[in-house]
């Protein structure tokens, strides 16, 4: 009898794996340790231990409520600034801002973004050590801002600068105010006004009260700023015509935008903002008016 494959009594579905035999590779488990997290501090938003170990530098973080519980002026250079005579801020905790360094020298401190390099007044050491620079970047190049055995006698800002025009930005100016009070190193945001730097600077150092001086941000006479500064600025800040009155009204629309964003921010820490001036005028009255 002739012999019979006994795949053939198989299923169908299994005669043809009879004879067929498929090694399947082995898997092998690898086994995954998980590496602890390294969390890496934005370079935004640096620590105060990194900012103070380059050059010996100073921030405002190391005045931190050093005048708790005082009243603060804030110099501007607006057209108001004429009826003040040079004395009236002598007794006073006072920030002048821009060119005040030259007109108003006996202020507390002075503020500007401009390095010394571009203005001989600040190159002196007596200037030098009441003066606050609001820096662009974390590291400038300090040959071109402060000699080096000068170099510790400022106090220096972190800033940037937005547009509050953007709901994010806006968010961005609260949140600067509630890390400044967290005594955190920040990147100070400011709608391209030095005046919104010394309001944060002044509630980082423990003000009360934040009076405006001379920042209205208005256009009288066509002038931006007092006659007493014609000498830093001459004709080239005046608005001589159409064009340069609307470029002045819409940035200085955003500018006092953020003032009201400021002075709501810090009245949550128990920081009142007000404006003062000392003579009635058309576009002002005399006293303590609200920010707006």
């Amino acid at each position: 009898m002739p012999h019979k494959d006994p795949s053939e009594h198989r299923p169908h579905k299994q005669r043809h794996k009879a004879h067929v035999h498929i090694d399947k590779p082995r898997v092998i488990q690898k086994i995954h340790i998980d590496k602890p997290k390294v969390i890496q501090k934005s370079p935004k938003i640096p620590t105060l231990l990194r900012l103070q170990s380059s050059e010996g530098r100073r921030f405002i973080q190391e005045l931190w409520k050093q005048y708790k519980g005082e009243e603060f002026w804030i110099l501007g250079t607006g057209p108001s600034m004429d009826d003040y005579p040079d004395d009236f801020f002598d007794d006073k905790i006072s920030i002048g801002l821009k060119s005040n360094v030259s007109v108003f020298p006996n202020t507390t401190f002075h503020f500007s973004t401009m390095g010394p390099h571009k203005s001989k007044v600040l190159q002196q050491p007596d200037v030098l050590k009441k003066h606050i620079f609001g820096l662009r970047t974390q590291k400038p190049r300090f040959r071109d801002w402060v000699p080096k055995k000068y170099r510790q006698f400022p106090v220096y800002m972190w800033q940037c600068r937005i547009n509050v025009r953007w709901p994010a930005h806006r968010k961005l100016l609260i949140e600067g105010i509630n890390r400044s009070m967290r005594k955190q190193a920040i990147r100070h945001p400011h709608e391209d006004s030095v005046s919104h730097l010394a309001i944060q600077a002044a509630t980082i150092m423990g003000a009360k009260k934040i009076t405006l001086v001379g920042c209205e941000e208005k256009c009288v006479e066509h002038r931006i700023y007092a006659n007493r500064y014609r000498p830093f600025y001459g004709r080239r800040r005046f608005c001589t015509t159409d064009e340069k009155v609307k470029r002045f009204w819409e940035s200085a629309y955003r500018q006092r935008k953020g003032t009201r964003i400021l002075a709501q921010a810090v009245k949550r820490h128990g920081v009142e903002v007000a404006l003062f001036h000392l003579k009635d005028s058309e576009q002002y009255k005399a006293g303590y008016l609200k920010v707006s």
